[in-house]
């Protein structure tokens, strides 16, 4: 998957700063749920943690939930990109380069 993702980035040189960033939004979103949850309920926190009794209908919840859906939003791309490099390569069109935008519609 990884050869991929480099092959079709603008600059492949950046993969590694890519890469870095990833993974620090990543912890950016989870640390913060972990230390707090686990801080403030101890064994008690459930899994995932916005069943935890003494959360359920709170605001954190929300947050929470927004947090990890973001998370597989921007994952996305990743995931899909290997099927759609391919399907680009035996329909021809891999050749082209245009904007995110243009690509995606």
């Amino acid at each position: 998957m990884i050869p991929s993702i480099i092959e079709s980035m603008r600059s492949p040189s950046q993969f590694t700063y890519m890469a870095c960033a990833s993974f620090a939004g990543v912890l950016c979103f989870y640390v913060p749920i972990v230390v707090v949850g686990y801080s403030i309920y101890g064994d008690d926190v459930a899994s995932p943690i916005y069943e935890t009794e003494p959360l359920k209908g709170a605001a954190a919840v929300k947050i929470i939930i927004g947090c990890l859906s973001a998370h597989l939003l921007m994952a996305y791309p990743i995931v899909f990109n290997p099927p759609e490099r391919a399907l680009e390569t035996s329909l021809g069109i891999d050749q082209y380069r245009c904007d995110f935008v243009a690509r995606k519609v």
